[in-house]
């Protein structure tokens, strides 16, 4: 499998940015070595092929384009009417075992692989800082553990998910950027960040799944 290369190497340093005299507003870590796996029924065949993928990848499916589900080591997201995402730790051939399972007349599966840049933000100011480009209410109370939302930052298309809190009670989002416009994205996120400083955390390398 190819090595994945960060597209945020020439410009992500860890250590502080922005505001250095208080605590950081949010901690900021790319996450690298997660494979990016695109599943799409047709309408007819939406159901045989949900229960088939549910048992390939023994964890439930969500119910709808708001809410991902998660098992031991895979995430999978609904994200538009029968076309799911399923991300995982990389794992040999995940997009090819997926394609074995369907004839072409039930789902088109598409490997995203390195097409989305990931980073993950937490904080006790992450809220306030995602607020000032992406026009999604993120409070607790609407915006619930697992709960995703596909919008624009910056003019640029993100995926931005809630992942339950840290060990500090601080709440932790991830955000799915496309790779081609990541160094856009960590511009306006420096600039974002800047007034309540960041702490740039070395990149997560997530370890390759049991194929």
């Amino acid at each position: 499998m190819p090595e994945i290369r960060s597209a945020l190497a020439a410009v992500a340093r860890a250590g502080r940015i922005g505001a250095t005299g208080q605590t950081p507003g949010i901690a900021v870590q790319e996450v690298l070595g997660r494979d990016l796996v695109q599943l799409s029924a047709w309408p007819d065949s939406y159901a045989a092929v949900r229960d088939r993928l549910g048992a390939a990848l023994g964890c439930a499916l969500p119910e709808d384009t708001r809410d991902g589900t998660e098992g031991p080591d895979k995430r999978v997201l609904l994200v538009a009417p029968e076309r799911f995402w399923i991300a995982a730790p990389l794992a040999e051939g995940l997009g090819a075992k997926l394609a074995g399972a369907f004839a072409s007349e039930q789902a088109v599966v598409t490997g995203l692989g390195h097409s989305r840049t990931v980073l993950r933000l937490a904080g006790p100011a992450v809220r306030e800082v995602l607020a000032k480009g992406l026009p999604v209410d993120l409070d607790a109370a609407v915006f619930p553990v697992g709960r995703f939302a596909q919008s624009a930052i910056a003019h640029i298309s993100v995926l931005v998910q809630r992942l339950a809190d840290g060990a500090d009670g601080e709440a932790r989002f991830e955000v799915f950027v496309p790779r081609g416009f990541a160094v856009t994205f960590w511009e306006w996120l420096v600039e974002a960040a800047a007034e309540r400083g960041a702490e740039v955390l070395p990149a997560e390398v997530l370890p390759p799944a049991a194929a």
